[in-house]
């Protein structure tokens, strides 16, 4: 059996850097290939980092080469609208179109509410 090749998009986030440390710990054959715009923590993991910014659709050529699963797990939750849309919608487009292009089998996806900024999904439950 061969070893999964796995992209994790976000890996320096709150999200990302959870699910690469349980990937990396649940399955140490896994190559894995971490994405972030964010330089790593000095010695938080020993595997391949990736320099690329989903707002900078050019930094994403090849990010996926060889991969087959793309985590997609970055986003931005600032107040800026115009870099939320750079990033959340075209830049999460054309990363999934680069795992396309790349041949890419299986792509997951994680997001949150919180990538609409401020508004009636706020405090909802789901009663409500």
């Amino acid at each position: 059996m061969t070893a999964r090749r796995i992209v994790v998009t976000g890996a320096t986030g709150f999200v990302g850097s959870a699910v690469l440390r349980r990937l990396t710990e649940q399955d140490p054959r896994a190559v894995v290939r971490a994405v972030s715009r964010t330089p790593p923590p000095a010695a938080s993991y020993g595997g391949r980092w990736v320099d690329a910014d989903l707002a900078d659709t050019a930094s994403l050529r090849g990010v996926c080469d060889g991969a087959d699963v793309l985590l997609s797990l970055a986003c931005y939750i600032g107040p800026d609208a115009d870099r939320c849309t750079a990033v959340n919608s075209a830049g999460t487009a054309a990363l999934v179109a680069e795992a396309r292009r790349a041949g890419v089998r299986r792509i997951i996806q994680l997001s949150t509410c919180a990538v609409y900024g401020p508004g009636p999904h706020r405090g909802r439950t789901s009663a409500s």
